[in-house]
């Protein structure tokens, strides 16, 4: 790796090979590490390993965009089980005897 034996900046590289760049990042925040460090070291590891870079959001350009991706959000939604419902107790009361 070409890094100092137990530096942190080996510490993260390591994390970043066995499980990757969110737990890279979450260990370098730990360490101490400024997010600018952290972000100049996964470019360079990323360009050395040949992993793509993480693809941005799509950008909205028209109207019509905007309402597909709205239609897209409403049938995920649609689409998700609802949240069971808690029964509440129903109080009953006895006839007068």
């Amino acid at each position: 790796m070409g890094h100092v034996e137990g530096s942190r900046k080996q510490k993260v590289h390591q994390a970043w090979d066995d499980h990757g760049q969110d737990t890279a990042w979450g260990l370098g925040r730990k360490l101490g590490l400024q997010p600018s460090s952290l972000h100049t070291w996964f470019s360079a590891w990323r360009k050395a390993d040949g992993t793509p870079k993480r693809k941005a959001p799509a950008k909205v350009k028209s109207p019509a965009m905007i309402k597909s991706a709205v239609t897209k959000l409403a049938k995920a939604a649609a689409k998700k089980k609802p949240k069971a419902k808690t029964a509440k107790a129903k109080v009953t009361t006895l006839p007068a005897a």
